[in-house]
C-alpha cells in the first residue's frame, strides 16, 4: 500500500519545489484525516513534477500550488478532502472501540444514504452490542430503523475477514437518485464555504478549486460522460466565486492517477482557462464541456 506513496515522495522531493520543507513537516501528523489531505498535496505534486512544470508550494496563506509564479500564463490550485459521506464519520467512530473489543461489526442496509438523526447515541448502542458479543463470544444483531429502510447491525467475536472493523453490506451497485441529490447538497455547501476562504485571502482570479471526493463511493459508479453531466449541475455562484473553476475527483491509496472533471467559470479569460485547462487536463481532471 505504501508503494506509491514512497515513489511519489522521492519522485517531488528530487524536484526539490520551493516550499518542499514547510509541507513535508505538515505530513508528521498523527491525524488520519490530516494525512490524507497531505497525501492528496503530495499527489497533486508528483502529477505536477510529471508535467515538468516549474511549480511551488502555496505560501502562508496563498492556495496551495502555483506554477509559472509571476508568468502571464501562471495558475494556482487549492486542494482539499471532504468527508461527504457520514458513514465514513461512524466508521472512524467505531474503529477503534471495536479494535479494543476484539470484535469487528457488520451494516446491513437496503437504502442509501443513512440517516444520522443521533450519531453518538447510535455510538452508544452498538457499543453496547460490541460489548456483548465479546463477552458472549457469539453473534449480536439488532434493527436499526432509524438509519435506513431495512438497516441492521451484526458485532462478531474476532478480528475481521478484511482490513476494516466496520463493513456495511447493500444490495445495490448503483447510486440512488436520493443518494446523488444528498451529494449535490453537502458538495455545493463545501464549495460555497471555500469561496468564503478564497475570498478573504485575496487569492489570484488564475486559482482552481479541487476537491477529492472519495468518501462518496457511490458516485464513482458513474462513467465519465454522467460525472460530468452530475457536476454541471452543481449551484456555484459564479458572481461572487473567488476561483476560475472548480473540480471533483476521486483518488485511491493504490495508485498515483486521479480521475475526475473539471468546471470551468462561465465567459472566463479564454487565455486563463488555456492557462488552466492544460494543466488540470493532464492531471486527469477534464473539462465538462
Amino acid at each position: 500500500m505504501l508503494g506509491p506513496l514512497e515513489v511519489m515522495a522521492l519522485i517531488v522531493r528530487n524536484a526539490n519545489p520551493d516550499g518542499l520543507e514547510g509541507f513535508i513537516t505538515q505530513f508528521r501528523d498523527a491525524d488520519m484525516k490530516n494525512v490524507l489531505g497531505r497525501r492528496l498535496e503530495l499527489l497533486c505534486a508528483f502529477n505536477l513534477t510529471v508535467e515538468q512544470l516549474p511549480y511551488a508550494f502555496g505560501r502562508t496563506g496563498e492556495p496551495d500550488f502555483v506554477w509559472r509564479r509571476g508568468a502571464p500564463d501562471e495558475g494556482w490550485l487549492e486542494v482539499t478532502r471532504v468527508t461527504l459521506d457520514a458513514f465514513d464519520q461512524l466508521r472512524s467512530d467505531l474503529q477503534a472501540e471495536a479494535e479494543q473489543r476484539d470484535v469487528h461489526v457488520l451494516f446491513s442496509v437496503d437504502a442509501w444514504p443513512l440517516r444520522f438523526a443521533n450519531r453518538n447515541l447510535l455510538v452508544t448502542q452498538i457499543c453496547q452490542l460490541m460489548d456483548a458479543a465479546h463477552n458472549s463470544q457469539h453473534e449480536q444483531h439488532i434493527p436499526l430503523p432509524g438509519l435506513a429502510d431495512g438497516a441492521s447491525v451484526a458485532a462478531r467475536p474476532g478480528p475481521p475477514p478484511g482490513l476494516s472493523r466496520i463493513s456495511v453490506s447493500h444490495p445495490g451497485l448503483s447510486p440512488t437518485p436520493e443518494y446523488m441529490t444528498d451529494f449535490v447538497g453537502k458538495l455545493a455547501e463545501f464549495i460555497e464555504q471555500k469561496e468564503g476562504q478564497g475570498r478573504r485571502g485575496g487569492w489570484p482570479k488564475a486559482t482552481a478549486l479541487l476537491i477529492d471526493v472519495s468518501t462518496a463511493r457511490f458516485g464513482q459508479l458513474q462513467n465519465d460522460s454522467d460525472l460530468a453531466a452530475w457536476f454541471d449541475l452543481i449551484p456555484v455562484d459564479w458572481e461572487r466565486s473567488p476561483f476560475a473553476c472548480a473540480a471533483i475527483c476521486y483518488s485511491h491509496l493504490q495508485g498515483v492517477a486521479l480521475r475526475g472533471v473539471c468546471r470551468y467559470r462561465p465567459g472566463i479569460d479564454p487565455a486563463r482557462r488555456d492557462a488552466l485547462e492544460l494543466v488540470l487536463t493532464a492531471m486527469g481532471l477534464p473539462p465538462t464541456g
